[in-house]
């Protein structure tokens, strides 16, 4: 059995958090979160999980900022699920976001 990933190039869609790359291979083992066009973006929350549901990381929080960075240094395989949040200045959630993240060593 064999399977295909298929990453599309381009330029983003506006106003959803975008992991950049989304493919981790032994060349690139980090990724950015950001979120282009998502007015009001204050704080990018990003958790990441395995298939089963373990948490494996949660990068630091920098208010302000709406980016986050992970490194997938000494991650197994596989495929991750980022959970993104989005908050405004005061603390509101104003989007919720699931992100697949594909590691290959």
């Amino acid at each position: 059995i064999s399977r295909t990933v298929l990453v599309a190039g381009g330029t983003p869609v506006s106003g959803v958090v975008v992991a950049q790359p989304n493919v981790l291979t032994s060349g690139t083992m980090s990724t950015t979160f950001y979120t282009p066009g998502i007015l009001n973006a204050w704080t990018l929350t990003i958790k990441i999980y395995t298939i089963a549901g373990e948490l494996v990381a949660a990068p630091p929080v920098t208010p302000g900022t709406a980016t986050a960075f992970w490194n997938a240094l000494g991650i197994a395989s596989g495929v991750y699920i980022a959970t993104a949040e989005v908050q405004n200045a005061s603390g509101g959630v104003i989007k919720q976001q699931n992100i697949k993240i594909l590691v290959i060593h």
